[in-house]
């Protein structure tokens, strides 16, 4: 199944896309499916619109956090008043993630939420279609409506995680984890809220990762593993 996922591009020089959205598409392509990656601006929303509507896509991942926030609820509110039911919106990242019940983006007129881990939650919506993801559970018109898919919480077995690395990108900053979860339970943090168990990369990888970052010569490395 085709799908688009978008991320937005809020700072010059910096990566095109989320972390996330490269290892979602990285995860489902790998597995069969036809997942690309958009980037488009906050202050060209509509333009960015039009751009991911042209794809010709049926389902739409929307890449969220606390800073891309106003601007993914705004893009839901239009890519939903043009197409309605033509399409599905999935919502994910860490504004989904560590939001609570009467946030702002959990109100939006997304079809879907993704907590946590979103490879294998998005995966199954390709796979399998929205309407059975959460075992079908509230159904409204064949899709599920504002619904939490608990399921993608610490669910990825990272052994089984592509490399995010080489994507065709061209940027001198990257973003890079090695672990996902926390040990901590430190009560001014939202991790305890996500309960995802502590989770390590395969050595390998990291090491194999370490080699391209030292040899593309990134000017930036942001890593996004918990402190």
């Amino acid at each position: 199944m085709k799908a688009i996922i978008n991320s937005f591009h809020v700072k010059d020089g910096h990566c095109l896309y989320s972390l996330g959205a490269q290892s979602i598409a990285r995860y489902c392509n790998k597995r069969g499916h036809s997942v690309s990656l958009v980037s488009t601006k906050p202050e060209q929303l509509e333009k960015g619109v039009e751009e991911i509507l042209s794809s010709g896509a049926s389902i739409y991942g929307l890449s969220s956090n606390y800073v891309t926030e106003p601007y993914v609820i705004e893009m839901t509110r239009r890519l939903k008043e043009l197409k309605g039911d033509e399409i599905t919106v999935v919502v994910g990242g860490p504004s989904v993630t560590y939001s609570s019940d009467d946030s702002k983006i959990r109100h939006s007129m997304a079809d879907l939420f993704v907590r946590g881990d979103g490879e294998e939650a998005f995966y199954q919506i390709l796979e399998k279609g929205v309407s059975q993801v959460l075992n079908g559970k509230n159904k409204v018109q064949g899709i599920l409506s504002r619904q939490i898919s608990d399921n993608s919480l610490a669910l990825i077995d990272l052994t089984k995680l592509p490399s995010i690395f080489a994507l065709d990108f061209q940027t001198d900053h990257i973003y890079w984890e090695t672990i996902r979860g926390c040990v901590f339970n430190c009560i001014f943090c939202a991790h305890p809220g996500q309960n995802a168990r502590f989770r390590e990369f395969p050595m390998q990888k990291v090491a194999d990762e370490i080699k391209y970052l030292r040899r593309k010569k990134f000017k930036a490395v942001y890593i996004t593993d918990p402190i």
